[in-house]
């Protein structure tokens, strides 16, 4: 049970993280958003089995963090956006904002190619 749980959700820090505006994004809310992302896919194996209903339940509830998680970040990346102008006109791009990037990329609502 123990391993089932660890595979298909996250923990409440990992909810936090990743759901909280009073936390900051930064790498380790990456890696809630991957472990997010690797449970939601990993349901698909449980909807080939006799636990679809499991597997259905878990990636709504995935589905409700990643659509909190993507606007928590879509956010963070507009404000991040405000901030990059140095006084010489130039722009500093942090690491974050990269990886901020990235995964809005992931998704068309919030970064359209």
């Amino acid at each position: 049970m123990e391993a089932f749980l660890e595979r298909y959700t996250l923990s409440e820090s990992e909810v936090t993280i990743l759901c909280s505006t009073s936390v900051d994004v930064n790498p380790t809310f990456f890696d809630a958003l991957e472990h997010l992302e690797n449970i939601h896919a990993d349901c698909n194996a449980l909807l080939i089995t006799e636990h679809q209903r499991a597997g259905l339940e878990i990636m709504e509830k995935m589905r409700t963090y990643r659509n909190i998680s993507y606007g928590k970040l879509y956010q963070w990346m507009q404000n991040e956006c405000r901030t990059m102008s140095r006084p010489d006109g130039l722009m500093e791009v942090r690491e974050v904002a990269k990886r901020a990037i990235q995964a809005l990329k992931q998704d068309d609502q919030y970064f359209r190619s």
